[in-house]
C-alpha cells in the first residue's frame, strides 16, 4: 500500500516502510491507516522523497498533544485548501489542530470559523495568513487588558457566532 500511495521504489521506499514501522511500535499511535497519511500528504503536496521528515513532525505532534496521528491527518485533509491559504503547511497545520483538540476546541469549530474568516478577509482584499495573525494578537491583546467582551465581539465578527468563544479560549489558554 506504501509503494502504491507514494510511488516509491528501493532504498526510499524500504527506508520510508521502516519508519512507518517503528512509528506503528510507539503505543499505537500510527496505525495502519497508510491512506489518511499518504492522503494528507498529498493534500499538502509533500512527495513520496519527503514524507520522512514530515512524518516525524506529525509523530512529535501526536505525542505532544495525546491526538493521534489518524486523527491529526484526517482533520489536515479536510480543512486542507483553508490551512494552505492561510499560508500553513502539514506539520503547521496538525501543530494547530493538536493544539485546538488539547484545548477543547473541535476540528469542525475551527474549519468552520476558518471558513468564515477566510470569506471576511477576501472580501476586505487582505492577505489571509497577515489578516489571520493579526486577529489573533487583537483577541491576545483584548484578553490581556481584561477586554473580553470586546475579544469576543471582535471574534464573533471573523469566526461566527459558533467560534468565537472557541477560538478566544484558545488564544486565552495559548493554543
Amino acid at each position: 500500500t506504501l509503494a502504491q500511495r507514494t510511488n516509491l521504489t528501493g532504498a526510499p521506499l524500504e527506508t520510508l516502510t521502516k519508519q512507518v514501522l517503528k512509528l506503528n511500535g510507539f503505543g499505537g499511535q500510527f496505525t495502519t491507516d497508510i491512506g489518511g497519511a499518504t492522503a494528507a500528504m498529498a493534500a499538502f503536496g509533500v512527495k513520496g522523497s519527503d514524507m520522512g521528515p514530515v512524518l516525524d513532525q506529525l509523530f512529535k505532534v501526536s505525542q505532544s498533544t495525546g491526538v493521534s496521528m489518524d486523527t491529526l491527518t484526517a482533520a489536515a485533509v479536510k480543512g486542507a485548501p483553508q490551512f494552505q491559504q492561510f499560508g500553513l503547511n502539514l506539520a503547521e497545520t496538525a501543530g494547530l489542530m493538536g493544539s485546538l483538540d488539547k484545548a477543547g476546541i473541535s476540528s469542525d469549530t475551527v474549519m468552520t470559523g476558518l471558513n468564515k474568516a477566510m470569506n471576511k478577509f477576501a472580501d476586505a482584499g487582505k492577505d489571509p495568513k497577515q489578516a489571520l495573525g493579526d486577529t489573533i494578537k487583537s483577541i491576545h491583546d483584548l484578553t490581556e487588558s481584561g477586554k473580553d467582551a470586546q475579544a469576543l465581539d471582535l471574534a464573533n465578527d471573523i469566526f461566527g457566532a459558533k467560534g468565537a468563544g472557541a477560538f478566544v479560549n484558545a488564544v486565552k489558554s495559548g493554543a
